[in-house]
């Protein structure tokens, strides 16, 4: 049996109301920043962009919100091991999550680029609203690998016991992004009007410009993220878990040399390691193994809920034409704010 830890304390009502109340906050700012997203491109760039951006969105949403498991398998994973104060497995779970996050947005967008002329055939949208669809739809789909990084970073903070912290980056990269769009749309609209051009040019300037944007907010926030979770001390550690350190485990416990967290001592007849006698350091492709194990059930759960609004879009894609595919957009978003406060 493991010692009780002398340093483990009880979460208060009070505490743990915080800590929800922010998690939630950190749920609800994508939904809202994207519904403000959705608003300023039908205000300062007309319908054929506001469908455009909607067309993109939740095509490429695909390759994001269906991976939703890394955000909430790794808030579990790593919180438990965290926890049950097993530093090494808690290593292994976060370099687990960062990988799988690289290898499942690598491999979306992989999927996404190359179908992306079939899947314009099947959207059937109109000439004005496929072209401007086509500007933004590389840089939403290429940037969908830092995405899923920092999506993961959220789960890992999570797991450490530090919401506030990814709620706070939640919400500067939603501001960040919101202030960037309605930037790039003026900075498009002024050039246009500069120029007398009325070619569509205007349109597919504003739609480049807020792929940038989109590009340099996800890379910043993934970036931020995992310098987050590497400097980051966890909730109840003394110390740094040293993420970036050799990935085979077992080295010296308790002396901090190599970023480990010092282990409290184990009982007489235990082997050396983590607090309950297993063994110090799980390897890494067992952990990898085990995360996508547990997270191919979310996998199917988030695939039928996203392809049923990928369903829909097509759906509207085909028979509204821009105004009604906008308006299809526009509603949906309404309701995933909804839905997520």
């Amino acid at each position: 049996m493991p010692r009780p830890d002398r340093d483990a304390h009880g979460v208060s009502t009070p505490a743990l109301l915080r800590l929800s109340a922010s998690a939630a906050v950190m749920n609800a700012v994508v939904p809202l920043a994207l519904c403000l997203q959705v608003a300023l491109a039908g205000k300062m760039a007309g319908s054929s962009v506001q469908a455009a951006f909607g067309l993109v969105v939740v095509t490429c949403g695909m390759g994001t919100t269906v991976f939703s498991f890394l955000v909430d398998g790794v808030v579990a994973k790593v919180g438990t091991a965290i926890g049950a104060r097993r530093w090494d497995e808690a290593r292994g779970r976060v370099r687990a999550a960062l990988v799988a996050a690289l290898l499942c947005g690598g491999t979306a967008t992989a999927v996404l680029l190359i179908l992306r002329a079939p899947l314009f055939v099947l959207f059937g949208a109109d000439r004005a609203v496929t072209a401007r669809a086509r500007a933004y739809y590389a840089f939403r789909a290429s940037a969908i690998p830092l995405q899923c990084v920092a999506s993961s970073t959220n789960g890992c903070l999570g797991g450490y016991g530090r919401v506030h912290a990814a709620t706070a980056l939640g919400i500067a990269r939603a501001a960040a992004e919101v202030v960037g769009v309605a930037a790039a749309l003026a900075s498009a609209d002024d050039g246009s009007e500069a120029d007398g051009r009325s070619d569509g040019r205007r349109e597919r300037g504003a739609m480049v410009g807020m792929g940038v944007v989109y590009a340099a907010c996800v890379a910043t926030h993934a970036l931020v993220g995992v310098t987050l979770v590497a400097c980051l001390v966890p909730d109840g550690a003394r110390s740094r878990l040293g993420i970036f350190g050799s990935v085979r485990g077992g080295a010296g416990r308790g002396d901090g040399e190599d970023g480990y967290l010092e282990v409290p001592d184990a009982p007489d007849d235990a082997p050396d390691g983590t607090p309950d006698g297993t063994p110090d350091g799980t390897p890494f492709l067992a952990d990898l193994a085990d995360f996508a194990a547990d997270g191919a059930s979310m996998l199917i759960r988030s695939v039928l809920l996203q392809g049923s609004f990928f369903a829909a879009m097509v759906c509207a894609s085909r028979r509204l034409g821009a105004s009604g595919l906008a308006a299809h957009h526009a509603v949906t978003q309404l309701w995933m704010c909804s839905a997520y406060l």
